[in-house]
């Protein structure tokens, strides 16, 4: 981690991706310090480094000052890496713009990454161009376009073994797909980036892709498969200290509780499904891994919460309230 003391900026940045933000955490003020007597490439990687932990914490106000840090010094460079530095905070400026719902401040710097991408001839810059030019058509409703964007990087992504490139070009499909109601494409694509995240051992863009998955799941009406990947995310945001994604959870789990009739919990709408398959209390214990006298407590609890005389009727209520499939999985007389 550290030569005489002093962390080493790429090693930091590794660790970002990696999910050792505490690393990240103790590194960066001593970075700071350093800032006036570091070489330009040293101020570069750390103002990115402030920016990307700001964002992630949802500090918005510490991230915009350290993308104009950025802005400056990578605006007076030349070569690759002013270009990559850039692009990446002007990457940034897209997401800071396109979350207040900025379509025309997205759209600025959207412009402007291609004009310095024409300027510099900056060949690996084209994927993060390609991937903001389809989240701003995504933000304007254009689904096609941010689909056929997402296809091509993905494609470009994958030849050129660009992993981040290739997870955030899966969700940006994702989305599109989902928006455009196809919810079960949706799901398979944010699976792609779930698996390759969990392959490169990338935990944020991981639980990312696993609340882009539960919003598919949730808007099929698959409440208690969404919840889990909701609950998985947040375990991850949890430990990592990553404030802005566990707003964003928050925000979806309202309409998951909206999804559950008389306030049953996920829980329970896995033990219910059971019982309306025929299951006895010990056999659902074997199936969910849990205590034989936990499922008889929620049991108990769903013949309360539906007012249910017996396990037929509550059998009947979840086949009333589409929590099972359909008759066909049956129901216990």
């Amino acid at each position: 981690l550290v030569v005489s003391d002093t962390p080493e900026p790429a090693f930091v940045s590794v660790r970002f991706l990696y999910g050792d933000w505490d690393v990240v955490r103790s590194a960066v003020p001593i970075l700071e310090t350093l800032v006036d007597s570091s070489p330009k490439v040293v101020r570069d990687m750390t103002a990115l480094l402030v920016a990307e932990l700001a964002l992630a914490e949802g500090r918005r106000a510490a991230c915009e000052l350290a993308l104009d840090r950025v802005a400056r010094t990578a605006s007076d460079g030349i070569g690759d890496h002013a270009s990559r530095t850039w692009m990446a905070a002007a990457s940034r400026r897209v997401q800071l713009c396109l979350a207040t719902r900025d379509i025309a401040g997205a759209a600025e710097w959207v412009n402007a990454m291609d004009r310095v991408l024409a300027e510099r001839e900056f060949a690996p810059g084209r994927l993060a161009l390609d991937i903001a030019r389809g989240r701003l058509a995504l933000a304007r409703g254009d689904t096609t376009t941010a689909r056929t964007i997402a296809v091509d990087a993905r494609d470009k992504a994958h030849a050129t073994h660009h992993q981040l490139a290739f997870i955030q070009s899966c969700l940006l499909e994702a989305a599109a797909l989902r928006i455009a109601n196809y919810h079960d494409e949706a799901a398979r694509l944010a699976t792609m980036a779930i698996e390759r995240a969990c392959d490169c051992q990338l935990p944020c863009e991981g639980a990312e892709a696993r609340i882009e998955r539960a919003r598919a799941l949730l808007a099929s009406g698959d409440a208690v498969a969404a919840h889990e990947d909701l609950a998985r995310a947040g375990a991850i945001f949890a430990r990592l200290g990553a404030t802005a994604g566990i707003r964003e959870i928050e925000s979806l789990t309202p309409r998951i509780r909206a999804t559950r009739p008389a306030g049953v919990t996920a829980r329970e709408i896995e033990v219910l499904r059971l019982v309306a398959q025929g299951l006895s209390d010990r056999q659902i214990a074997d199936q969910l891994f849990i205590s034989h006298r936990t499922v008889t407590t929620h049991v108990g609890n769903l013949l309360g919460k539906t007012q249910s005389a017996n396990r037929t009727e509550l059998a009947i209520w979840a086949l009333r309230h589409d929590i099972v499939g359909s008759t066909d999985e049956g129901v216990m007389v």
